[in-house]
């Protein structure tokens, strides 16, 4: 069964967020932060910016990790707000009869069809990064992982850009070495 996953606190800035992460991290809690690279982008507005992630069950001691003063090395307690998203809570969810599926971790396997996803888009400018997109692409084909929904047409995406492109460059490539007489 899969891990459902709370957000417990967004962050404008991703690097708060990457700092609030290694905090839990660093007192056992496994987290995630979403939409990191979004804001990186200048978007995070889009999205209401980073949002950092636990496990469900780890939630409240993540919160209270998280409003414990923490000791900078100068000796000054640093406090920050803290807010708290229950994504149960009626306020939270417009829709009541719209229940969302939680979170899961993206497998190594997703990762790497999004990593070719965004590699084929900017090899569209710089066409030599689509050699690296076909070998992702090969490595998510060959994967046993699970590809889910949009993950999947993340990879296939890849894969039509980085096989439109591979193959112009073999055709190209035979018309080179191999030229064709008049006869």
């Amino acid at each position: 069964m899969a891990e459902r996953f709370v957000t417990i606190q967004m962050f404008e800035n991703p690097i708060a967020a990457n700092m609030a992460k290694n905090r839990l991290e660093a007192e056992g809690v496994r987290a995630f932060l979403s939409d990191e690279e979004v804001t990186g982008i200048n978007l995070g507005n889009a999205v209401g910016g980073v949002r950092l992630q636990t496990a469900a069950g780890d939630a409240e001691r993540a919160v209270r990790i998280l409003q414990s003063p923490s000791e900078p090395e100068d000796g000054e307690p640093v406090s920050e707000e803290l807010v708290v998203i229950d994504r149960d809570d009626p306020a939270f969810d417009r829709d009541d009869d719209d229940r969302r599926e939680p979170e899961l971790l993206p497998t190594e396997r997703e990762k790497v069809a999004d990593r070719a996803f965004r590699g084929g888009i900017l090899g569209l400018i710089f066409s030599p990064l689509q050699f690296w997109v076909f070998a992702l692409v090969v490595r998510v084909y060959f994967s046993n992982q699970e590809l889910r929904g949009h993950y999947r047409t993340k990879a296939w995406v890849a894969g039509w850009i980085s096989g439109i492109y591979v193959l112009g460059f073999c055709m190209i490539l035979r018309m080179i070495l191999w030229p064709t007489s008049g006869r």
